[in-house]
């Protein structure tokens, strides 16, 4: 299947996790402990029809956005799980989300992530759209997140156009954090979790 294609509820945490033994273990197991996490505080938010974007060609990112939206449906929300890329735009446009969840992080070198998420901001920028967004914690901390708000043309008149949130691994907790400031690029916390408080769909 064209990994372009809409994910259904064929996607489960345990397809992952078995890759995860064959390929990159500990940092593709941590990334889906806490795209559990990340899932869980999306859905205590009241957050729904959530599409998960992914990094082109990356795998991990791929694996973890589908860990997301696989938790996000077990929790009774809808969610999808999409690669970026051309074509995009046309894609979100045929789901019809409320919010966005983009995943864009390590597994390949920072310049491929930062102009892989540079040029899907941009698609985004151009589309419109007043979805809610939701960044995957080292999007925001390597600095690919604050590197595209002010290198996309439009892109900070985008942000202030709508709710933008993170969730951040601070020490022992996964912390959602609200975008008061795109300027500025300051968070308000509004929810967290214990890291430890995740555990792999029954």
């Amino acid at each position: 299947m064209n990994r372009r294609q809409l994910l259904g509820a064929g996607w489960t945490l345990a397809a992952g996790w078995a890759w995860a033994k064959a390929s990159r273990p500990r940092p593709l197991n941590q990334g889906l402990r806490f795209g559990v996490l990340t899932a869980r505080l999306i859905h205590r938010s009241g957050l729904d029809r959530v599409v998960a974007v992914a990094l082109e060609d990356s795998h991990v990112c791929f694996a973890v956005a589908g860990a997301v939206a696989a938790v996000l449906r077990q929790q009774g929300r809808e969610a999808w799980t999409l690669e970026g890329g051309a074509g995009l735009e046309t894609d979100l446009d045929v789901v019809g989300p409320e919010t966005l969840y983009l995943a864009y992080f390590g597994g390949l070198p920072d310049a491929v992530v930062q102009a892989g998420l540079d040029a899907d901001l941009a698609r985004l920028v151009a589309r419109g759209g007043d979805e809610t967004v939701v960044l995957h914690w080292p999007t925001v901390t390597r600095g690919y997140f604050e590197n595209a708000l002010f290198g996309v043309e439009g892109a900070l008149e985008w942000a202030e156009e709508r709710e933008i949130y993170a969730v951040i691994n601070e020490g022992d907790r996964a912390v959602m954090k609200r975008l008061t400031d795109p300027l500025a690029l300051t968070f308000e916390e509004v929810d967290a979790l214990p890291l430890e408080d995740w555990a792999p769909l029954t």
